[in-house]
């Protein structure tokens, strides 16, 4: 697996959703890039999409003939590809499965789940992360396959068949629902502390936006000190309560941060889609996006740690930050008597 095709696909699954003009319902004219939630959408045979395609919890289906101009992403959901539909883009699918029967002119990315190339089929690249391809006879890669596993059809690769091969080719796809559940569960959470504390993210989000090295240096120091001091202060026995409170501190710190980013995240989506959305809607869809991306990154080999490690300073650091600020602003000045 090169370096070169991980990062190529980490750039689309991070950009994927900048395109993206309008939210419409599946009976809308299909002549722009669409986003639904809990829905599966189907292109006719025939018809084209003219745009790209993100479907969260939903499948996405193209039937004989049809053509999509843009990029496909599902969450959740599976995605078919029929015979002689054509996708121009790439495709990534995160916790799902795909079966492409007709030609995809992009990459296809599968995190942990399945992807099948049937006979008759033409892609560009296939890569897999914590899951398998499937190819048929037939099938057509013009450039890279990568996987952590061999296509079931290669008949070069002996696979042992034992028993513990077969329990860890399933892990990962129990690693995938932990992870879409996680992000699930943030995004949760970050809607109802909306509900409750949105000045209080808003502050920390204006820090992320127009601080973010130095947000990031905060967060730095914060991570290289506080193994330093809480050493230390375990040494002292009168000490120990401290060290409890700021290591349930710190993963509060983490989560705020992630908060505040992942409601940036959200609220550039609803601008680039002209959309006006409630608060919690931008908190919940944007908080879910990041860190689906963080958590499904994990699985590349190498640079996977890197969004995740970024969002951890950033986040803790932006939280640290604005704390200092708003102490440093409400400190009384002292006022100097005439002379």
């Amino acid at each position: 697996m090169k370096i070169k095709s991980l990062f190529r696909i980490l750039l689309f699954a991070a950009l994927a959703t900048i395109p993206f003009v309008g939210v419409r319902a599946q009976d809308d004219t299909q002549n722009n890039s669409i986003i639904l939630f809990g829905e599966n959408y189907t292109l006719n045979a025939g018809k084209t999409l003219d745009g790209s395609a993100i479907i969260f919890g939903g499948n996405f289906t193209a039937e004989e003939g049809s053509r999509i101009s843009g990029s496909v992403m599902v969450f959740g959901g599976n995605l078919s590809l029929a015979k002689d539909a054509v996708l121009d883009g790439s495709v990534a699918i995160f916790g799902g499965s795909g079966a492409v029967a007709g030609t995809v002119n992009g990459s296809v990315a599968v995190f942990g789940g399945q992807i099948s190339l049937k006979d008759g089929s033409t892609v560009n690249d296939v890569s897999s992360f914590g899951g398998q391809i499937e190819r048929e006879d037939g099938a057509i890669v013009k450039g890279q396959i990568a996987s952590g596993k061999p296509p079931r059809n290669n008949p070069t690769v002996e696979v042992d068949p034992d028993f513990p091969v077969r329990r860890n080719a399933e892990r990962p796809l129990w690693t995938a629902a932990r992870r879409f559940g996680w992000s699930v569960l943030i995004a949760v959470i970050g809607m109802l502390l909306s509900l409750f504390l949105q000045p209080q993210i808003d502050r920390v989000a204006s820090t992320i936006t127009s601080k973010p090295l130095l947000a990031g240096g905060y967060g730095l120091i914060l991570a290289v000190a506080t193994p330093i001091a809480l050493i230390v202060m375990a040494i002292t026995i009168i000490l120990i309560p401290v060290v409890a409170v700021v290591l349930l501190l710190l993963p509060l710190l983490w989560l705020f941060g992630a908060i505040a980013l992942g409601q940036e995240v959200g609220a550039r989506l609803a601008k680039s889609l002209n959309q006006v959305w409630s608060p919690v809607l931008v908190s919940g869809v944007g908080i879910f996006l990041l860190m689906i991306v963080v958590e499904f990154s994990k699985f590349i080999p190498c640079v996977g740690w890197i969004p995740s490690a970024l969002t951890l300073l950033v986040g803790t650091g932006a939280c640290v930050l604005t704390l200092f600020e708003a102490r440093t602003q409400a400190a009384p000045t002292e006022v100097l008597p005439p002379a």
